[in-house]
């Protein structure tokens, strides 16, 4: 048993140093200016919409919809690998001990975000008729609960291969999250959300019962933990190289017409290469896409000029910094040093590129903004994007990259050496 718990702590030491390895990376002073304007014009946006509702607003359906969301997701974080197959299978009647340890961890960690959740919405239901701080706590009370049972019912059902158990699981818990939560803020009677929970509480105890003698579905406990850990690599990879961040291309044809337009000429090699690579890998389209987004849905709300610019702004700089490891995708392949290219034209291609990825997200964006408010507002927008990222393209990514490419060069030459 002690060597069952001192591998859980091992495991959660290596994991816990791994993030505070590159999360110091990621909280850099860049990210933290733009938390803290985000942060404030979100305060005072949030305060001067409570200030304007109306006395018989009811926000309860929008608050069960995102508390919902938050209560639902999640699962065990386990720390199993690929080696755990073989070393660890064996063992996995022994491993009661190591699961509760990951459960309570978890369990911690989502309370603290459902607790930030609970508090960024609170104020939205204090404004709702008479409610007072007493009941948010009450409610509070209840929804950890009911997160537990959710994570509870989320590692039961985690020892079934089949994925339509899983999908109708997520879909049916959602259901019946946003019923208790609902229930509760709008101060319905007790037994309403009394007998939602019950009907929650009773799945738990079947699905636990059902599978507390089935083996682990290994494989699928390791790839969680594979996924959960991409992510974290792909963000921090944003900031900082690492190496062995893996990816799954997906071939997506119906976006082969946007690379038609790139002629097939030897100086192009690189646009074709960057331009299927931002299509099909990394993540890269689909974070322009949500950015843009959420950058569109801010700008919907924001009232004043100056502070829609300064969004378009900091949403295409947000996109710039995260898609500058677009240039060292493929820097660790060395078949591409075969290509019968300069360095010159390789860097000219890519900054040419990322500068129109930029460019078109700029104009989307301001095109928005001025449909939304005044069309001088997106011009302005536009012309202020244009230049800025021109200079951060040409002068502080040109830097970037060059500064890299020595010193990737440099450990080439220790390494040969």
């Amino acid at each position: 048993m002690n060597d069952i718990n001192a591998l859980w702590r091992q495991r959660f030491k290596e994991n816990a140093k791994e993030i505070r390895r590159y999360g110091r990376y990621i909280l850099n002073d860049h990210l933290k200016y733009i938390l803290i304007f985000f942060i404030l014009i979100g305060a005072y946006y949030y305060q001067q919409f409570l200030e304007g509702l109306p006395e018989n607003f009811n926000g309860a359906p929008f608050i069960a919809i995102v508390v919902a969301f938050f209560l639902t997701r999640g699962t065990v974080y386990t720390f199993f690998k690929h080696g755990d197959l073989v070393f660890l299978l064996p063992m996995e009647k022994r491993l009661s001990s190591y699961i509760r340890n990951s459960f309570w961890l978890t369990y911690m960690i989502q309370f603290y975000v459902l607790l930030i959740v609970v508090g960024v919405l609170a104020p939205l239901y204090l404004a709702m008729g008479n409610n007072t701080f007493k009941n948010v706590l009450f409610i509070l009370l209840i929804l950890t609960i009911v997160k537990g049972l959710n994570l509870f019912m989320t590692w039961a059902i985690s020892r079934y291969p089949e994925k339509g158990i899983h999908v109708y699981s997520v879909v049916f818990r959602y259901i019946l999250n946003a019923l208790i939560s609902y229930f509760l803020f709008v101060d319905a009677h007790p037994l309403f959300w009394i007998a939602t929970f019950f009907i929650l509480l009773i799945l738990t105890a079947y699905f636990y019962n059902d599978t507390k003698k089935r083996p682990f579905y290994w494989e699928g406990l390791i790839s969680l933990e594979e996924k959960r850990m991409m992510l974290f690599y792909r963000l921090a990879n944003s900031f900082t190289d690492i190496p062995n961040v893996g990816d799954e291309p997906k071939r997506r044809r119906y976006l082969d017409v946007l690379v038609q337009f790139i002629p097939y000429k030897q100086n192009e090699t690189y646009h074709h290469l960057y331009a299927r690579t931002f299509l099909r890998a990394g993540g890269y389209l689909g974070l322009v896409i949500r950015l843009t987004f959420v950058g569109a849905f801010c700008l919907y709300f924001l009232p004043f000029t100056l502070g829609n610019i300064v969004t378009v702004l900091l949403f295409v700089y947000m996109t710039a910094i995260q898609l500058m490891p677009l240039w060292k995708h493929h820097h660790y392949k060395i078949w591409i040093n075969l290509y019968p290219i300069s360095e010159k034209v390789k860097e000219a291609t890519f900054l040419r590129f990322f500068f129109i990825i930029l460019a078109g997200q700029a104009f989307a964006l301001s095109v928005l903004l001025g449909v939304f408010h005044t069309p001088l507002a997106g011009i302005l927008a536009f012309i202020s994007s244009l230049i800025v990222f021109y200079l951060f393209t040409y002068q502080y990514v040109r830097a970037k990259m060059r500064k890299k490419r020595a010193f990737f060069k440099s450990n080439v030459l220790l390494t040969v050496f």
